[in-house]
């Protein structure tokens, strides 16, 4: 076609909000640059913060995370001084459900962040199994030099538990693709 159109977006104007009696402003649209910026912050933060949780059975820093997405929000989008408000403010579930039905495009970043969060941990996942996997591998084979039938069966034992071990780890699971967000609750 000759006749090519020109297409541009409508970036929402701010808004004026209030929650609590409290005014603030929001910029309610995630721009590709900043949506990469939180992705990043995100994953750094769920794989990679500090080497405790806040909750310490976890080997992943969920709640850590949901905080640091929602302070680098509150940042980029609103004029709320973060410095101001305390942690428990990023638990105030209606707060941040109105604020994230605000955001226009919030519902398309959410999805892409958990996409990107399962590909990491599924990549994550292979790279720690296979390695381990490879060394119990070459530790039965240096442990069975000497075949007998016993040491045979054991071996196959071993075997099928390294199967079973793979079969519910990333190496034999393809990669989900787009995990679909939650739904939120509706607005109040």
């Amino acid at each position: 076609m000759d006749n090519k159109v020109v297409m541009t977006i409508n970036v929402p104007e701010p808004k004026k909000l209030s929650y609590g009696g409290i005014s603030f402003t929001l910029v309610p649209f995630l721009t590709i640059a900043q949506q990469a910026y939180l992705i990043n912050a995100y994953l750094q933060e769920y794989f990679e913060g500090e080497e405790e949780s806040m909750v310490e059975r976890s080997s992943y820093n969920i709640m850590e995370a949901d905080i640091t997405l929602k302070s680098y929000l509150l940042q980029m989008l609103t004029d709320i001084d973060t410095e101001s408000i305390s942690n428990d403010f990023y638990m105030v579930d209606d707060f941040w459900t109105h604020l994230y039905s605000e955001i226009s495009n919030f519902t398309g970043f959410l999805s892409r962040l958990y996409t990107y969060r399962e590909i990491v941990r599924e990549t994550k996942s292979a790279g720690y199994a296979l390695p381990r996997l490879l060394e119990k591998a070459f530790g039965l084979l240096e442990q069975y030099q000497e075949l007998t039938p016993e040491k045979i069966e054991e071996a196959r034992k071993a075997g099928l538990e390294m199967v079973k071990a793979m079969e519910k780890s990333a190496l034999l699971t393809p990669v989900k693709q787009e995990k679909k967000p939650r739904k939120r609750p509706a607005k109040r």
